[in-house]
């Protein structure tokens, strides 16, 4: 499929459905869309199909979130609000789907889990269903690969943005330069190795995953800033923060027979 064409979530399939609690803006659970694309994509649009038909003059308000990451670990990157009513002289509401274009694109990382839920103010739950999301498939990500060696970041500043793969077989990813950027990173895949930031200011934010089979990933530098970062995926190993100032903002960190060490 080219790159401007116009697709959507689930393609060939019937739509999901996602269901409001049976209390007024209670928070639902979430409902898988795809466990991802093999591509960047950009999020234009959702349809649905309400199944309730209010009473006469009611309006029912209702909140889509899409959200990103692993199960338990999902993060809002939308919010669509909504109404629907019922409002003729014969109390008749002629059911039709819905679809809403969002203001802008929202990018959406190669292989990230993408989910849904339902808010609404109904006191009693109801089912939105046929719930298909539009995109336009972006480019694919840029690949540096190492089979075997070594991946030395020294520069001041290092910046890497937007859908790049660091894939070391085996060997070791080092961030020394500073201040060290990561945005919108896909993938950083060491297997065996370590991933290790020394530079004194490092900051990650947005979908990066980092996958390590086995090894460690250590951030030494003073101030550590890691906000809506989905995984640190070790298996087995260790991740170390020993900067003064360590924050972390909606980050997952997943991984088995791991230890998480935090220290100043």
């Amino acid at each position: 499929m080219a790159v401007s064409d116009i697709d959507s979530l689930p393609s060939t399939a019937n739509g999901i459905s996602v269901t409001s609690t049976t209390a007024a803006w209670g928070t639902p659970s979430w409902t898988e869309v795809t466990t991802g694309v093999g591509r960047t994509i950009y999020l234009n649009g959702i349809t649905f199909q309400p199944t309730l038909i209010p009473a006469l003059d009611t309006t029912i308000q209702i909140l889509i979130e899409l959200g990103i990451g692993g199960a338990g670990s999902e993060v809002v990157e939308v919010q669509i609000p909504y109404s629907f009513r019922n409002d003729t002289q014969v109390g008749y509401y002629f059911q039709t789907s819905h679809t809403i274009f969002l203001p802008e694109p929202i990018e959406i990382l190669p292989n990230t889990r993408i989910t849904a839920r339902a808010y609404d103010s109904h006191t009693a739950a109801v089912t939105y269903q046929g719930v298909k999301l539009w995109y336009r498939e972006g480019a694919l990500a840029e690949e540096l690969i190492v089979t075997p060696g070594s991946v030395i970041f020294t520069g001041v500043p290092v910046t890497l943005s937007k859908n790049i793969n660091l894939n070391v077989t085996p060997g070791n990813i080092t961030f020394t330069g500073e201040p060290v950027t990561l945005t919108k990173v896909a993938n950083l895949n060491v297997t065996p190795g370590n991933i290790t930031f020394t530079g004194a200011s490092t900051t990650l934010t947005k979908n990066i995953d980092f996958n390590i089979t086995p090894g460690n990933i250590t951030f030494a530098g003073a101030s550590v800033t890691l906000t809506k970062t989905m995984n640190l995926n070790i298996t087995p190993g260790n991740i170390t923060f020993t900067g003064a100032s360590v924050s972390l903002e909606s980050t997952a960190i997943v991984a088995r027979r791991r230890q998480v060490f935090l220290g100043g």
